[in-house]
């Protein structure tokens, strides 16, 4: 025979039904707000950097590449929107796997695909089409093997500069290694051992870039003109959802009313 719940029993599952939905609700309603206070961030920084251009009160940006400047000089519309990338992360230990399977073919064309990822901040960075597509022109390649991985050096390193954190790829390196791939002989050295540890720094950069919120790390950023981003964090595991404000929960309030008045009758 199958037993029915006692009302005691309904009651405190009715609770729990209640109890999930409403955590359910709040993780919601937080995720949204933290969207709206995302938006918010970037609408106010646009319309400050739109009046401070109206009122003549932009600051002069220095002459020369943007990557070899600090970031101070940048208005916050300008912030705003060259931290807006569409990075993924992939696994690091798969990239190499490739990489020796194909004798260095993928990671030159997964590699130049993250041009096309990130925010165009010079008019010569070059699309993801432009980047695979010069590295095979005969002699240009030459040129092409430089500009290319130490331009996607500088752009992956400029966006953790935007957010106030170190540069992850050694531009050192990079040289080093596009040097050592143009010369006979020893590039076949390069491509089983430098080459790789090159790789290693270029896709944990990406895979840090990826985990990142758009708007900067985790803490608020002070932009040009004193303006700041909101401070965004997620709960981790097992930590309280915070109460969503402005909510009411009559049903489980009700609920819990009735199973205190049947322990009191008892």
């Amino acid at each position: 025979m199958i037993r029915s719940p006692c009302p005691t029993d309904r009651t405190q599952y009715t609770g729990l039904m209640y109890r999930s939905d409403r955590d359910a609700l709040a993780e919601q309603v937080d995720e949204l707000r933290r969207e709206r206070e995302k938006l918010l961030a970037e609408n106010d920084a646009m319309r400050t950097d739109l009046l401070a251009r109206r009122q003549g009160g932009v600051p002069v940006r220095p002459s020369g590449n943007v990557y070899k400047h600090g970031v101070s000089h940048l208005t916050p519309g300008e912030r705003a929107a060259l931290t807006r990338h569409q990075v993924d992360a992939f696994p690091t230990g798969a990239l190499l796997l490739l990489h020796f399977l194909t004798f260095g073919v993928f990671p030159l064309v997964y590699l130049s695909t993250l041009h096309g990822k990130l925010p165009q901040a010079e008019s010569d960075d070059p699309t993801a089409g432009k980047a695979i597509g010069f590295s095979f022109i005969p002699y240009f390649q030459l040129y092409w093997w430089f500009f290319n991985a130490l331009r996607l050096c500088d752009r992956l390193n400029f966006q953790f500069r935007l957010r106030g954190l170190p540069e992850p790829v050694p531009r050192g390196l990079v040289m080093a290694t596009c040097i050592v791939g143009v010369i006979p002989y020893v590039n076949f050295l390069g491509l089983f051992f430098v080459w790789p540890i090159t790789l290693v720094f270029y896709q944990r950069a990406a895979n840090r870039l990826a985990a990142l919120p758009q708007l900067g790390a985790d803490a608020p950023v002070t932009m040009a003109g004193g303006f700041a981003t909101p401070q965004v964090r997620v709960p981790v595991m097992g930590e309280p959802l915070p109460q969503a404000e402005g909510l009411e929960y009559p049903a489980e309030a009700e609920a819990e009313e009735a199973v205190k008045a049947r322990l009191a009758a008892r």
